[in-house]
């Protein structure tokens, strides 16, 4: 592939972290693909420590495909995904560290969460006769918290006895919701460190 100055400048740079922002069809992909392969073929990086982390599946499928176009056989040793398809692969090969029987972990949908947290809510008597007390919208929000910022409820919250409730009945499930995913392993940046040398944000 033929790349500019600018773009040669992100494949080849020596940084352990690199900002790279441009508009629509400026050659963020091609430099996205030319970085992994200067990274495999020039610096011997090995391709089991990359990992690609894209928004959309399409986004994934595009960017593999132009990966294996340039690379071949090695590509297909390249972690690339979704932030949750990523997250649940390795749910399932280290999820026994956190507690979770990593051959049998399920992930619910929006409506076996709903169902499940409606469960919880009837058994401690926080859901009556189609009424909330805290309200639905609070008991939303405290899981929202959760999924996107990995922040718990306090424990002056009247939402953390459902939240406690609901997280531990997952867990005893095996399961986590979609949301939870990514709070569900803890990925934090001395896991990923210790598994994968190169991590690649690609929107």
């Amino acid at each position: 592939m033929r790349i500019d100055d600018q773009q040669r400048e992100v494949v080849e740079s020596q940084s352990k972290n690199i900002l790279c922002i441009a508009g629509p069809g400026s050659g963020k992909t091609r430099t996205l693909v030319e970085r992994v392969a200067y990274l495999i073929e020039q610096r011997k990086v090995s391709s089991h420590e990359l990992v690609l982390f894209t928004f959309t599946r399409n986004a994934a499928q595009e960017m593999r495909k132009r990966i294996e176009a340039r690379i071949g056989i090695s590509a297909h040793k390249v972690q690339i995904g979704t932030f949750h398809s990523i997250a649940l692969n390795l749910l399932h090969r280290f999820g026994d560290l956190i507690g979770y029987k990593a051959d049998h972990i399920t992930v619910y949908g929006s409506f076996e969460e709903e169902y499940l947290l409606r469960e919880c809510a009837i058994d401690l008597g926080i859901y009556r006769r189609k009424s909330w007390m805290p309200p639905k919208k609070k008991v939303s929000k405290v899981l929202n918290d959760y999924y996107f910022r990995g922040e718990e409820p306090g424990e002056d919250n009247p939402c953390r006895i459902i939240f406690n409730e609901f997280i531990a009945r997952c867990k005893e499930n095996q399961s986590l919701t979609f949301g939870g995913l990514l709070v569900g392993f803890k990925l934090n940046p001395a896991f990923l460190a210790f598994h994968f040398q190169f991590v690649i944000f690609f929107q």
